[in-house]
Protein backbone atom coordinates (compact mmCIF):
# COMPACT_ATOMS: atom_id res chain seq x y z
CA UNK A 1 0.00 0.00 0.00
CA UNK A 2 1.45 3.31 -1.14
CA UNK A 3 0.72 6.47 0.84
CA UNK A 4 1.27 9.51 -1.34
CA UNK A 5 0.45 13.21 -1.31
CA UNK A 6 -0.65 15.65 -3.97
CA UNK A 7 -0.44 19.43 -3.64
CA UNK A 8 -0.25 22.58 -5.71
CA UNK A 9 1.19 25.67 -4.15
CA UNK A 10 2.52 29.08 -5.16
CA UNK A 11 6.03 30.51 -4.99
CA UNK A 12 5.77 31.00 -1.22
CA UNK A 13 3.93 27.71 -0.50
CA UNK A 14 0.52 29.45 -0.77
CA UNK A 15 -2.39 27.00 -0.88
CA UNK A 16 -5.60 28.97 -0.49
CA UNK A 17 -7.61 31.92 0.71
CA UNK A 18 -11.02 31.71 2.40
CA UNK A 19 -11.14 27.94 1.76
CA UNK A 20 -10.75 28.44 -2.00
CA UNK A 21 -7.97 27.77 -4.48
CA UNK A 22 -5.90 30.78 -5.49
CA UNK A 23 -5.83 30.13 -9.24
CA UNK A 24 -7.64 28.35 -12.03
CA UNK A 25 -5.23 25.89 -13.61
CA UNK A 26 -7.10 23.41 -15.85
CA UNK A 27 -3.94 21.49 -16.84
CA UNK A 28 -3.05 20.83 -13.20
CA UNK A 29 -6.67 19.81 -12.44
CA UNK A 30 -6.44 17.20 -15.22
CA UNK A 31 -3.21 16.00 -13.63
CA UNK A 32 -4.95 15.80 -10.23
CA UNK A 33 -7.75 13.69 -11.71
CA UNK A 34 -5.26 11.39 -13.46
CA UNK A 35 -3.28 10.85 -10.24
CA UNK A 36 -6.24 10.32 -7.87
CA UNK A 37 -8.99 8.60 -9.90
CA UNK A 38 -9.72 5.06 -8.73
CA UNK A 39 -7.86 5.60 -5.47
CA UNK A 40 -8.73 6.64 -1.95
CA UNK A 41 -8.11 10.27 -1.07
CA UNK A 42 -7.71 11.76 2.41
CA UNK A 43 -8.92 15.30 3.05
CA UNK A 44 -9.79 17.43 6.03
CA UNK A 45 -13.40 18.44 6.61
CA UNK A 46 -12.95 22.04 5.40
CA UNK A 47 -11.23 20.87 2.22
CA UNK A 48 -14.01 18.34 1.61
CA UNK A 49 -16.63 21.04 2.13
CA UNK A 50 -14.90 23.20 -0.49
CA UNK A 51 -15.73 20.51 -3.09
CA UNK A 52 -19.14 20.43 -4.76
CA UNK A 53 -19.58 16.96 -3.25
CA UNK A 54 -17.54 13.77 -3.02
CA UNK A 55 -14.96 13.49 -5.77
CA UNK A 56 -16.24 10.85 -8.19
CA UNK A 57 -14.54 7.51 -8.80
CA UNK A 58 -12.59 7.80 -5.54
CA UNK A 59 -13.13 6.80 -1.93
CA UNK A 60 -13.24 10.12 -0.07
CA UNK A 61 -11.84 9.75 3.45
CA UNK A 62 -12.60 12.79 5.60
CA UNK A 63 -10.39 13.27 8.65
CA UNK A 64 -12.09 15.50 11.22
CA UNK A 65 -11.96 15.96 14.97
CA UNK A 66 -15.67 16.85 14.88
CA UNK A 67 -17.25 13.64 16.22
CA UNK A 68 -20.75 14.75 15.22
CA UNK A 69 -19.82 15.36 11.56
CA UNK A 70 -21.79 13.13 9.17
CA UNK A 71 -21.97 12.84 5.40
CA UNK A 72 -24.00 10.08 3.83
CA UNK A 73 -22.58 8.81 0.54
CA UNK A 74 -21.39 5.39 -0.58
CA UNK A 75 -17.91 6.72 -1.43
CA UNK A 76 -17.38 8.74 1.77
CA UNK A 77 -15.77 7.49 4.97
CA UNK A 78 -15.30 9.67 8.05
CA UNK A 79 -12.46 9.13 10.52
CA UNK A 80 -11.50 11.07 13.63
CA UNK A 81 -7.80 10.33 14.10
CA UNK A 82 -4.68 9.57 12.09
CA UNK A 83 -4.63 6.07 13.60
CA UNK A 84 -8.23 5.44 12.53
CA UNK A 85 -7.42 6.79 9.07
CA UNK A 86 -4.37 4.54 8.65
CA UNK A 87 -6.37 1.51 9.84
CA UNK A 88 -9.11 2.26 7.28
CA UNK A 89 -6.53 2.69 4.51
CA UNK A 90 -5.08 -0.71 5.40
CA UNK A 91 -8.54 -2.30 5.40
CA UNK A 92 -9.37 -0.87 1.96
CA UNK A 93 -6.38 -2.73 0.48
CA UNK A 94 -5.98 -0.25 -2.35
CA UNK A 95 -2.73 0.09 -4.24
CA UNK A 96 -2.43 3.82 -3.43
CA UNK A 97 -4.04 6.37 -1.13
CA UNK A 98 -3.45 10.06 -1.85
CA UNK A 99 -3.38 12.79 0.82
CA UNK A 100 -5.09 15.85 -0.73
CA UNK A 101 -5.08 18.51 2.00
CA UNK A 102 -5.71 20.96 3.56
CA UNK A 103 -2.71 22.40 5.30
CA UNK A 104 -3.15 20.59 8.64
CA UNK A 105 -3.70 17.26 6.89
CA UNK A 106 -0.55 17.84 4.83
CA UNK A 107 1.41 18.63 8.00
CA UNK A 108 0.19 15.48 9.78
CA UNK A 109 0.87 13.10 6.89
CA UNK A 110 4.05 14.60 5.38
CA UNK A 111 6.36 12.44 7.53
CA UNK A 112 4.40 9.29 6.56
CA UNK A 113 4.27 9.53 2.76
CA UNK A 114 6.45 7.69 0.28
CA UNK A 115 5.46 9.62 -2.88
CA UNK A 116 4.72 13.30 -3.45
CA UNK A 117 3.04 14.74 -6.55
CA UNK A 118 3.87 18.44 -6.33
CA UNK A 119 2.83 21.29 -8.59
CA UNK A 120 4.60 24.59 -8.02
CA UNK A 121 2.62 27.40 -9.59
CA UNK A 122 4.23 30.61 -10.84
CA UNK A 123 2.04 32.72 -8.55
CA UNK A 124 2.48 34.73 -5.40
CA UNK A 125 -0.01 36.78 -3.48
CA UNK A 126 -2.44 36.94 -0.60
CA UNK A 127 -3.22 33.63 1.10
CA UNK A 128 -4.34 32.42 4.50
CA UNK A 129 -3.31 28.79 4.08
CA UNK A 130 0.20 27.56 3.35
CA UNK A 131 1.85 24.21 2.72
CA UNK A 132 4.05 23.25 5.67
CA UNK A 133 7.79 23.72 5.36
CA UNK A 134 9.72 20.58 4.48
CA UNK A 135 13.17 19.58 3.33
CA UNK A 136 13.22 18.90 -0.43
CA UNK A 137 16.43 16.87 0.09
CA UNK A 138 14.23 14.21 1.76
CA UNK A 139 12.97 13.41 -1.74
CA UNK A 140 14.44 12.39 -5.07
CA UNK A 141 12.89 13.61 -8.31
CA UNK A 142 11.44 10.82 -10.43
CA UNK A 143 9.97 13.19 -13.01
CA UNK A 144 10.00 16.94 -13.60
CA UNK A 145 7.87 18.69 -16.20
CA UNK A 146 7.82 22.45 -16.75
CA UNK A 147 4.64 23.92 -18.20
CA UNK A 148 4.74 27.32 -19.87
CA UNK A 149 2.02 29.89 -19.38
CA UNK A 150 -0.73 29.68 -22.00
CA UNK A 151 -4.18 31.20 -22.55
CA UNK A 152 -5.74 29.01 -19.82
CA UNK A 153 -2.91 28.29 -17.40
CA UNK A 154 -0.25 30.04 -15.41
CA UNK A 155 3.25 28.64 -15.73
CA UNK A 156 3.79 25.72 -13.37
CA UNK A 157 6.22 22.93 -12.64
CA UNK A 158 5.20 19.38 -11.84
CA UNK A 159 7.45 17.18 -9.72
CA UNK A 160 6.94 13.49 -9.06
CA UNK A 161 8.97 12.91 -5.89
CA UNK A 162 9.89 9.81 -3.92
CA UNK A 163 11.02 9.88 -0.31
CA UNK A 164 14.63 8.75 0.09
Amino acid sequence: MLLSMIAAYGKNRELGLDNKLLWHLPADMKNFVRLTKGKAIVVGRKTFESFKGPLPKRINIILTTNKSYHYEHENVRIVHSVEECLKLIEELKLEETVICGGAEIYKIFLPLIKRFYLSIVDWEGKADTFFPEFDMSDFKILEEVNHAKDEENLAWRFLDLEKV
